[in-house]
């Protein structure tokens, strides 16, 4: 592509899929101004995104993978699941009109246009795409779709909440996880911030517990009850939510948990929890996409 702009778009979204491309300016035939081109390498990378082109393609690009010989491991970085680090060994300064997707001042990191990924910002990467593409003209409609199943989510939770708890009008609901994601203190765009108010506005009672996340969350909700731990937060509560899947969260004691509820409803937002060891152990369990009732499996 010419557009710059849509190239950095492209190479943020391949990153949210664990691949690391490069970007290129070459010229090419006919052309009249100078193209971007996205490169992909290393046979690991290939392998990720063989099934990305159509099934018309994947056979031929099996083909063209079994006639590596060997794998060379690719230096530079060290992948870290979905996204890589590197080093960084030279800084320079130059002024640039660039688009700025996200900006890190605590730890004093910028990402900008088609450089370093600090993090996990997709909901605000999502959104800077779509703001990039009307500003071109462009309609955004598979952008706003990923945006709107986001918010849909949220709400559903607060629909499953309603139905078990018949209304939500002065019942206590506990949110377990405030940040965005784990190993952070990040609320910007975090799922409980949503779900709170929700809730709030339907009247109910909201409690939230988080490792670290609760000063900058009393900040954005001076109302928010804030419990010393997770067995704080289930005292009195009718529903318990988890919606930030902290590791220390996979190892709670439930048995103490249901003891402390007013009614043992508890809501997975991040499906971490087995549905039929919370059943065992007399919660109404429901996950997202997938629930528990009596022996079976149902999809919600």
């Amino acid at each position: 592509t010419v557009s710059k702009p849509l190239a950095e778009g492209m190479a943020l979204l391949l990153q949210s899929l664990g691949i690391v491309p490069s970007i290129h300016r070459r010229w090419m035939n006919k052309s009249t101004q100078q193209a971007y081109i996205l490169r992909i390498s290393g046979i690991e990378q290939l392998e990720r995104l063989k099934t990305i082109f159509g099934p018309e393609r994947q056979s031929e690009i099996e083909t063209v993978l079994q006639g590596y010989e060997r794998r060379i491991a690719q230096s530079g970085f060290q992948r870290r699941e979905a996204f890589v680090t590197l080093e960084v060994t030279r800084v320079e300064r130059e002024t640039a009109a660039e688009y700025v997707y996200s900006m890190e001042t605590a730890t004093a990191t910028l990402l900008t246009g088609s450089g370093l990924v600090a993090h996990n910002c997709f909901p605000k990467d999502v959104k800077a795409l779509a703001h990039m593409a009307a500003l071109h003209g462009c309609h955004p409609q598979l952008l706003q779709a990923v945006m709107e199943i986001n918010k849909d989510k949220r709400r559903e939770v607060v629909r499953k909440l309603r139905d078990l708890l018949d209304g939500l009008r002065d019942r206590t609901v506990g949110l377990l996880g405030l940040a965005f994601k784990p190993n952070t203190d990040d609320i910007r765009e975090a799922p409980a911030i949503e779900i709170a108010h929700m809730l709030r506005r339907e009247g109910a009672i909201v409690k939230g517990y988080d490792p670290v996340a609760m000063p900058n969350a009393s900040r954005a909700l001076p109302w928010l009850i804030l419990a010393e731990d997770p067995y704080d937060l289930a005292a009195g509560c009718d529903a318990i939510v988890i919606v930030t899947e902290w590791n220390e969260f996979k190892h709670l004691d439930f048995e103490r948990i249901r003891t402390l509820m007013r009614q043992p409803v508890i809501v997975d937002g991040r499906n971490i929890y087995d549905p039929e060891r919370m059943a065992q152990l007399g919660f109404v369990y429901r996950g997202m996409g997938r629930g528990y009732n009596g022996a079976r499996r149902t999809e919600l």
